[in-house]
């Protein structure tokens, strides 16, 4: 199992996504994966969504706008709840008034909080 390489791929992934919003392809979830071995896999994906939400409350904090966020993401839900996976008519990545939240940032959150677990599991 290589985790240690997992979050370095992420946090490149991160400097490219934050600079250029986008992420290679290569740092994506097939490297990530593959350095977290298929075992790690359920821990980081868990890790990385709640560090996409910590993140994104954040954010919405520090714009002054997590109230307009939260509202939007009920309205998302909701609109998902009545059309399936269509997207929302306002409310998509085109839109250039909603908030922006690199996903590589996260990613790379999430593999070094499976590293850190699995290594203060592994000195337990």
């Amino acid at each position: 199992m290589f985790i240690g390489d997992s979050p370095l791929c992420a946090g490149i992934g991160s400097v490219t996504d934050v600079r250029e919003r986008r992420i290679p392809n290569w740092v994506t979830g097939p490297a990530v994966g593959c350095f977290a071995g298929l075992s790690a896999l359920p821990l980081v994906a868990i890790s990385t969504v709640l560090a996409r939400g910590v993140i994104a409350l954040a954010l919405g904090i520090y714009n002054q706008r997590l109230g307009e966020t939260l509202h939007n993401v009920v309205a998302v839900l909701q609109h998902h709840g009545r059309h399936g996976l269509k997207p929302h008519p306002e409310l998509t990545l085109s839109n250039a008034r909603t908030l922006r939240l690199p996903f590589a940032l996260p990613i790379a959150a999430g593999c070094l909080i499976t590293r850190c677990t699995l290594a203060w599991e592994a000195h337990s």
